[in-house]
């Protein structure tokens, strides 16, 4: 059996920061009831959220998402954020929401950190040709 000696690797971590926005559209999905409001709106900073015609405040995860995402450079021009009436029916209301014609979303963003719930979402998102992003502190 032959053996290999002396052998150097050298990894180097060239990489550069991004320079454009990619990815697309992100959708933020939460559960937050907004009684009276557009359960879908599409904005250009998480602020617009706390409009009183939209609803949000800013302990709403959903603000506190869309400030995170916000913050990020290069910055995105928009996001859509989604209110839908559990994670249960996510399937049924993102359907919903998709054939009324707001589909320019590319990927998915829950408020949720329940496993169950992103169970739900992983499957849905996996059945059409957008991403989605999940986190959770459960680690089981």
């Amino acid at each position: 059996m032959s053996q290999i000696n002396n052998i150097t690797v050298d990894i180097a971590l060239n990489t550069l920061p991004l320079s454009q926005k990619g990815f697309g559209l992100p959708l933020i999905v939460g559960i937050k009831e907004r009684v009276g409001k557009p359960q879908y709106v599409e904005v250009t900073d998480a602020d617009e959220l706390l409009d009183s015609s939209i609803g949000f405040v800013n302990t709403d995860p959903e603000y506190k998402m869309a400030q995170t995402i916000f913050s990020q450079s290069p910055r995105l021009d928009k996001i859509a954020v989604c209110g839908i009436s559990a994670f249960s029916a996510l399937a049924t209301d993102l359907a919903t929401l998709r054939n009324s014609g707001k589909d320019a979303w590319y990927y998915l963003l829950i408020t949720s950190r329940e496993k169950a719930d992103i169970a739900i979402a992983d499957t849905y998102i996996n059945s059409l040709e957008k991403m989605g992003i999940f986190a959770s502190d459960d680690q089981t």
